[in-house]
């Protein structure tokens, strides 16, 4: 599975989930490689059904992949979250720990989940990234931090995108 040949990129200021919205794209026949990013999303999910907050500021997308093979499936996640690794500590020099299977921390908070969920032998992979937003006024019993308040300054939500795909092609 590759996906060197582009698929179609969709931005939306706003969905309840990328995850939804790729399922949707994928029975309308988009291409392995699409990509759907949301400003934010009112309804994101993690895994086991967990609400998965993404605020404006946050950088949330999922990847079409396909087709995908069960055994393959299994690596995925694993491929994905070392490629958000790679990607901030390229860009930011930013050093964070990998909480198996799909969460990456700053210190002992939360700062990236990774969902795959699969239906024969297609994958939607949906990546959420703290980058900008405020974690502050979210509800208690969440233990999460952006990379702007790890930073003190705002980050390209592109350029980490960019990296992470690159990044991401390069261990499939």
């Amino acid at each position: 599975m590759r996906f060197k040949k582009k698929g179609n990129i969709r931005f939306f200021s706003e969905l309840p989930s990328t995850q939804d919205k790729a399922w949707e794209l994928i029975s309308q026949g988009s291409p392995s490689g699409s990509l759907v990013i949301a400003g934010f999303q009112t309804m994101g999910r993690g895994r086991q059904g967990r609400i998965w907050y993404s605020p404006a500021g946050s950088l949330c997308f999922s990847l079409l992949l396909f087709p995908v093979s069960f055994q393959r499936s299994n690596s995925i996640t694993l491929s994905a979250a070392r490629a958000l690794q790679s990607a901030l500590q390229s860009e930011l020099g930013l050093e964070t720990r990998l909480k198996l299977p799909n969460d990456i921390y700053f210190q002992e908070k939360k700062l990236a989940g990774i969902i795959l969920e699969v239906k024969q032998d297609k994958a939607v992979l949906g990546v959420g990234l703290n980058v900008n937003c405020q974690t502050g006024s979210w509800p208690a019993g969440i233990c999460a931090v952006s990379l702007r308040e790890i930073l003190n300054r705002r980050v390209s939500r592109c350029a980490i995108l960019s990296v992470f795909l690159n990044n991401f092609q390069k261990k499939l």
